[in-house]
């Protein structure tokens, strides 16, 4: 008897193809909708699983009659008649209704194709209907191609409807198996843009951003604005930002353009936190201080005395003066923000006042005068290159002396800091 089981396409017949591209391959993933239906209108389709717990589900080509099985096959292969090749084919997935189930196989004949049965027996009734599903389909191709997908079916038990018993008594109990051909249209994908994105979209003036973009179908030239730069189909592309800008990709075909915009905003900037972790902003001498800091929105932040630009929360810095200011700044919209930070070294070995000089000969000599104030040290001594001593122990005072050279003396001052400084300068007049 004629087989009352048939598979139909559900919804698009239309498979888009992909694009290859000599950066990134352009994927279209495609879905197959296949609707299984019992054509009767007063007989119930039973499918059967008699096969022992445990048991592989029989190939495509296998004789039994233990387990409805049905093969959804497809013309795998390179060329333009094929749906798909053998390897994107093994990326395929398939959905099964409630109650079925799914797995996939291979044979050298059909190539990777998929098995559906029941996990138990099930009924399909009179005008009853069932869905399956193939996705990830990939399709390449440069022609426009009609291809199909095969699904065959097993011989089915038929019950009920006013010809079961005379069925029955004329021992035609099931119908015939067949396979049912399914026409897909290969299309190329009309001219649009699938994707034009950037990987932030909120960023601190002057930073750099990445827009990705792809362009399908018979396209021509793109160009991205502002800036009107002429660009690959698929690619990226890094432009630094200063203001809020809306980045626009058009793509232009044969006769006809499409556009497609992303817009990046320039958040303006704001330091929120700068503080040290050392009371009242003052240290030790030869001891490291914590700078901490945090900025609104993200913004990239630079601190001078030579280090740059820095990241995190936090850095350790050594204060190399009596008083140190670090500057921290970020760009905004309309210049440079900052913000200062004085950190003082209230041990440091400082020469604080020194002045050294001499007057003209008179008569016979020249007079040298000498003042100075050093904070925080532990031992001075002040010494002229003649080899004497002119003062010790004093870190402040004033002194005169004369000598006759016509060469003029110099001074060295030496002395050590509570913390450990040395200090050795040589002074000239």
């Amino acid at each position: 008897m004629d087989r009352l089981i048939q598979a139909n396409v559900q919804g698009s017949k239309t498979l888009r193809l992909s694009e290859r591209s000599a950066h990134t391959d352009l994927l279209f993933a495609n879905t197959l909708n296949i609707e299984i239906v019992n054509v009767s209108c007063a007989e119930t389709a039973s499918f059967v699983n008699d096969l022992p717990e445990g048991s592989p589900i029989p190939g495509i080509e296998e004789e039994q009659n233990v387990v409805s099985v049905i093969y959804v096959y497809f013309p795998l292969g390179t060329g333009e008649a094929y749906l798909t090749t053998e390897e994107w084919a093994s990326k395929m997935v398939a959905y099964a209704p409630y109650n079925w189930a799914v797995e996939r196989a291979f044979d050298p004949a059909y190539g990777m194709y998929f098995k559906l049965y029941p996990l138990y027996a099930y009924d399909l009734a009179p005008r009853d209907k069932f869905y399956i599903s193939i996705g990830s389909v990939i399709a390449f191709g440069e022609l426009e191609k009609m291809v199909y997908t095969a699904v065959r079916f097993p011989a089915v038990a038929m019950y009920g409807g006013p010809e079961d018993a005379k069925r029955q008594a004329e021992g035609e109990s099931v119908t015939a198996g067949g396979t049912d051909f399914l026409a897909f249209f290969k299309k190329r994908a009309p001219l649009h843009i699938p994707s034009f994105d950037c990987d932030r979209t909120r960023v601190a003036v002057g930073d750099t951003v990445t827009l990705r973009w792809a362009a399908a179908g018979d396209v021509e030239r793109c160009v991205i604005t502002p800036g009107d730069t002429v660009v690959d189909r698929v690619g990226s592309l890094e432009v630094q930002v200063f203001e809020d800008t809306p980045f626009r990709l058009y793509a232009f075909g044969e006769d006809r353009q499409v556009a497609r915009t992303v817009t990046v905003y320039a958040e303006t900037p704001a330091i929120t936190r700068f503080v040290s972790d050392c009371p009242h902003n003052e240290t030790k001498y030869g001891e490291r201080v914590t700078l901490s800091y945090a900025a609104t929105n993200g913004c990239d932040l630079y601190l001078n005395q030579g280090i740059g630009r820095v990241r995190g929360s936090s850095i350790s810095v050594l204060p190399a003066r009596p008083e140190t200011v670090y500057t921290l700044s970020s760009m905004g919209a309309e210049g440079l923000i900052r913000q200062n930070l004085t950190i003082t070294v209230t041990d440091y070995l400082n020469v604080q006042e020194f002045t050294y000089y001499r007057t003209g000969r008179s008569p016979d000599t020249y007079r040298y005068y000498l003042s100075w104030k050093v904070c925080n040290c532990t031992t001075i001594q002040l010494t002229t290159s003649d080899g004497q001593l002119r003062s010790s122990g004093q870190d402040a005072g004033s002194l005169q002396f004369s000598d006759p050279s016509q060469v003029p003396l110099t001074l060295t001052l030496y002395c050590t800091g509570t913390s450990g400084q040395i200090l050795d300068q040589v002074y000239i007049v």
